[in-house]
Parts: C-alpha cells; sequence; structure tokens
C-alpha cells in the first residue's frame, strides 16, 4: 500500500532500473600523418559510437529521473527541517509524481505487475526516510531506528531482489549498490540535519554520482536480458 509523503520528511530513492550503453573508442597514436588520417577518418572507428538508440533514450531517461529525484529531495530535506511545511509539500508532490513516472517506465518494461511491485516497494522506503528525518527535527531517536531499521532490514532486501530478479544481476552485488545508496543519501539528510553545509554538499555529490552507478549497470543488465524490446 502506497505511503503517502507528510510535512517534515525527506525521500531518496534507491533504486531503480536500466541502461547503459557504453562505447570505448581507443585513439592511436602513430608519427606517420597518413596513419592517423586513415584511422580518424576510418568507417568503423565512426560506427563505435550509437548514440540514437531506444538503449540509450532509455539510459537518459533513468538517469534524468534518478538526478530529479535527488535533487528535489535534497530540497524536501532542507524544507522539513525548517519546518516551511508548504514548501515541503510542494517538493513532496513532486516527489511523488517522479517516482510514479519511474514506475510507469519500468511498467513499458515489464509489465503493469512489475510496476505496481515497484511503486509499492519505492513509496514504503519514502515513507521510512520520512520518519528518519522527522525523527532528527524532533530529536526523536525511536523515530530515527525506526526508519534506519526499516530501511536496512526491509527496504534493501526487497528492493535488491526486485532488481537482481528482473535482471539477472547477482543478488550480492545489487544488494551492494543498494546499500551504498541507503548510505550515501543518509550522509546528506545527516550533514543538513547538523546544519553542516559544505559536508552535505559534498554528500549530496557522492550520492548523485552513486545513483549513475546503479542505474547505468543495470539498464546494461535490462537491455541484455530483453533485446528485442531496444532493437
Amino acid at each position: 500500500m502506497k505511503r503517502p509523503i507528510k510535512p517534515l520528511a525527506v525521500t531518496l530513492a534507491a533504486g531503480t532500473v536500466f541502461l547503459a550503453a557504453c562505447a570505448k573508442s581507443s585513439t592511436t597514436s602513430s608519427s606517420s600523418p597518413s596513419n592517423t588520417s586513415s584511422a580518424s577518418s576510418s568507417p568503423s572507428a565512426a560506427a563505435t559510437l550509437v548514440t540514437d538508440s531506444k538503449a540509450a533514450d532509455l539510459r537518459t531517461s533513468v538517469n534524468l529521473l534518478f538526478g530529479q529525484h535527488l535533487d528535489v529531495a535534497v530540497k524536501a530535506v532542507d524544507a522539513a527541517l525548517g519546518g516551511r511545511s508548504a514548501e515541503f509539500t510542494a517538493y513532496g508532490d513532486i516527489l511523488n509524481t517522479n517516482g510514479t513516472d519511474i514506475g510507469a517506465l519500468i511498467g513499458q518494461v515489464y509489465g503493469a505487475d512489475a510496476q505496481t511491485r515497484f511503486n509499492g516497494i519505492w513509496s514504503a522506503h519514502n515513507a521510512d526516510f520520512v520518519e528518519y528525518t522527522t525523527g532528527l527535527a524532533t530529536n526523536d531517536k525511536t523515530k530515527q531506528d525506526d526508519g534506519v531499521k526499516q530501511l536496512t532490514t526491509v527496504y534493501i532486501p526487497q528492493f535488491s531482489k526486485f532488481i537482481a530478479d528482473a535482471t539477472g544481476l547477482p543478488l550480492d552485488a545489487v544488494t551492494g549498490l543498494v546499500a551504498d545508496h541507503i548510505t550515501t543519501t543518509k550522509a546528506v539528510v545527516d550533514d543538513q540535519a547538523a546544519k553542516k553545509q559544505p559536508d552535505a554538499a559534498k554528500a549530496d555529490r557522492m550520492a548523485g554520482q552513486h545513483m549513475q552507478k546503479i542505474g547505468d549497470p543495470l539498464a546494461k543488465a535490462i537491455v541484455a536480458k530483453l533485446p528485442a524490446k531496444f532493437s
């Protein structure tokens, strides 16, 4: 069941899916100008880089949604910790829409049942972060501990299995990525609550980089598992 986001909250997300079409290009140097010219003008060299494809579109969409999620979540945390409930509600609405947008993307690939399951997991973990942030704002250690417990003992294993089953990636590897995402995002919240803004900015950057570390390999695995959908 979807758990709504309420004032004094934060949302993060860990996770979810998608593709990376990575291409490597190598440049060889030579003392011969003619050799250099030949390599750079080779049709095969130009053909190694593909940017216009369904796989590339998927990767771009996922990374944009992940980036938006973290960006808005950080703003929502600031509003929640500052007691600006109207501002938080506005960001909360955007976060909810962002989550269902990601769910819709999953549904396009795996169907309505997978979309519904993702939305439930995602919404619940958002609510867990809401509880944790509320605990920080009110110095309620019980809420803090319960939020962390739900994220680590329920969300991480539940979401990791969802992704591993969908992509075929090893469960241990996925679990590590999801756990790191929770850790990096929690660090942002903690620094914001402690009013350590320079540290919060650094933690935010790290959390953003980790988003792509999740999205790219998962996306690549999905394309590999379902090539017909991306041909």
